[in-house]
């Protein structure tokens, strides 16, 4: 089931979630158990298929063309899971900034122009909002 992407996926979240701290220091090891338990427990909310959870963090917007309302509040439901967004469904600026540095660590320099446009992005539906935001980023993080 681990495929090179997902495991990939893992370690930068891995990483990632080293820097954020939640709640305090993890080693590397808790912080793969807390993305593995919020993968499995949002999947679950949210209907999505395991195998499509694992693989949805994307590097171009081309692979973002279908997903489903549900995959969206996957995304969602993850990036509560990991602290990424307030408790009013947005974006959380400097740990967002930090999760798409990790992620896109070949283009840094162009996480904070993103972010600044990104962020102004607005939807009645979170999930949707969420989506479109993420798209943004992508889109413009990475070209």
């Amino acid at each position: 089931m681990k495929s090179a992407n997902f495991l990939t996926g893992i370690l930068v979240m891995v990483v990632f979630v080293g820097h954020l701290h939640i709640s305090e220091a993890l080693t590397d090891e808790e912080a793969e158990f807390v993305i593995q338990h919020a993968i499995v427990q949002c999947a679950n909310l949210t209907k999505v298929n395991l195998q499509e959870a694992v693989h949805f963090l994307p590097i171009n917007t081309k692979l973002m063309d279908n997903f489903s309302h549900d995959m969206k509040c996957y995304l969602l439901c993850f990036y509560r899971k990991i602290n990424l967004i307030d408790f009013k469904d947005h974006p959380k600026h400097d740990d967002f900034a930090l999760f798409m540095e990790s992620r896109f660590e070949e283009n840094k320099a162009k996480v904070q122009p993103a972010l600044k446009k990104c962020l102004a992005i607005q939807h009645k539906d979170p999930c949707e909002e969420i989506y479109e935001f993420e798209l943004c980023m992508v889109k413009n993080v990475q070209g």
